[in-house]
């Protein structure tokens, strides 16, 4: 008997494989992040690592450590060898020989191919004319959500494309703006880009930026009477919501879904939807989960997630092949750019935020924490976690569309 030292992940490698995750998914992520680290440590004469050191290194199992060689493989970031034997069939070994940022770039950069590929071949028919930049449209004014994209544009992230931000109010607004070729990519609700589709537009999604949609029901004890825990508690009461917006979409996919649509009174709001709340016309309104913040703070707030009761993904990165002036090459750098923002902004959000505030006149730290929460709450899936940011499914696409057929909610023929 002898024994025998491993060198394996600490602590302190944590935050760079959750970095490596947003462009690998997590398992490929701690594989890569241990051979990468084998590799900058003075101390280990040999970089390269034997299955079995990579599974006591990473604590993964012996499948999920020859899936995750089989992908980083693939996408080029390691490479197979063997080790001397003096005996036997020489062992397999793996090693890399990028550095942290070449492997976080390429891991990015990599993902950022395979989200392009569900339009690719689509994008050969847009107009051959290129504008030199990427215009994105926002869906909203900006707001803690947007943190990413100007984290990303504050750090150079997008260099050499120039991204521009035009801001749209809601996503209709947002999605005809790409179905005109006003802008390259837009940010719409799920929702209301399935609502486009059927409506006819060819626009696609690229990327889903938030896995969970973001739409609560809310009242407070006051208004309401009683704790709000359930969708039988809103039987027979009134409920408020905006017109044609991806909240009203999505509200009412969830009230048919809960089997309550028809025994509800929906008040239409003309502005914040809580004033309604406020003025008696409502029990419980639709919004956002940050909305609910702007109430006074010694109500009780009670809160139903859309997206607790029915899951659906949240605002997703869309653009239209038929009217698009952006090149392929161009979309995989704006992807990587905004994953390398994601990156800047989940580690440090204060300067990002703080430059949102100043475009809206709004406080920085009320800006920080709507993202904070959003990617605690919202940002994360079992998909994400296998594949990587952005990843979306065609069957999950398919479920929100027969969904809102069956409820017939869809705002065109």
């Amino acid at each position: 008997m002898k024994s025998a030292e491993h060198w394996v992940l600490d602590s302190d490698d944590e935050q760079l494989a959750a970095d490596f995750e947003i462009g690998l998914g997590a398992q490929s992520a701690r594989v890569l992040a241990y051979l990468v680290r084998r590799t900058e440590d003075d101390r280990i004469e040999d970089p390269r690592a034997r299955q079995l050191d990579i599974r006591l290194g990473t604590g993964l199992g012996t499948q999920a450590v020859a899936d995750a060689l089989s992908r980083l493989s693939g996408r080029g970031l390691v490479t197979e060898t063997t080790l001397d034997s003096e005996q036997g069939r020489p062992p397999k070994a793996w090693s890399t020989d990028h550095s942290v940022e070449t492997a976080m770039y390429d891991a990015y950069a990599t993902r950022a191919a395979r989200l392009t590929d569900t339009v690719n071949a689509d994008l050969s028919g847009s107009t051959t004319t290129d504008r030199g930049a990427i215009r994105l449209g926002f869906n909203w004014q900006p707001n803690g959500l947007h943190v990413p994209f100007y984290a990303a544009r504050m750090e150079g992230a997008y260099d050499p494309v120039d991204v521009e931000f035009v801001h749209y109010s809601g996503s209709e607004q947002a999605l005809r703006a790409v179905a005109t070729g006003d802008v390259d990519v837009g940010i719409v609700g799920a929702a209301v880009l399935i609502d486009g589709r059927h409506g006819g537009d060819s626009i696609t999604p690229l990327a889903v930026l938030y896995q969970r949609a973001m739409t609560v029901l809310y009242t407070t004890r006051t208004v309401f009477g009683e704790p709000l825990a359930e969708s039988d508690q809103l039987r027979d009461r009134c409920i408020g919501m905006s017109p044609n917006t991806e909240t009203r979409l999505l509200a009412e996919l969830f009230l048919s879904q809960a089997g309550v649509a028809d025994d509800v009174e929906i008040f239409e709001t003309t502005g914040e939807e809580s004033d309604a709340l406020r003025t008696g016309d409502a029990d419980v309104v639709a919004g956002s989960f940050s909305d609910p913040w702007t109430l006074p703070h010694d109500e009780i707030v009670d809160v139903l997630t859309i997206s607790d009761q029915f899951p659906i993904y949240g605002p997703a990165l869309v653009v239209d092949p038929s009217t698009s002036e952006t090149t392929t090459a161009q979309l995989e750098r704006f992807l990587t750019g905004t994953m390398l923002g994601w990156r800047a902004g989940r580690s440090d959000p204060t300067p990002a935020a703080r430059r949102i505030a100043a475009d809206v006149a709004a406080e920085d730290e009320e800006i920080e924490r709507t993202f904070r929460r959003a990617i605690e709450s919202f940002a994360d899936s079992k998909a994400r976690r296998n594949d990587g940011w952005g990843v979306h499914r065609d069957d999950e696409w398919e479920r929100v569309r027969t969904a809102l057929a069956h409820t017939q909610r869809f705002s065109r023929p």
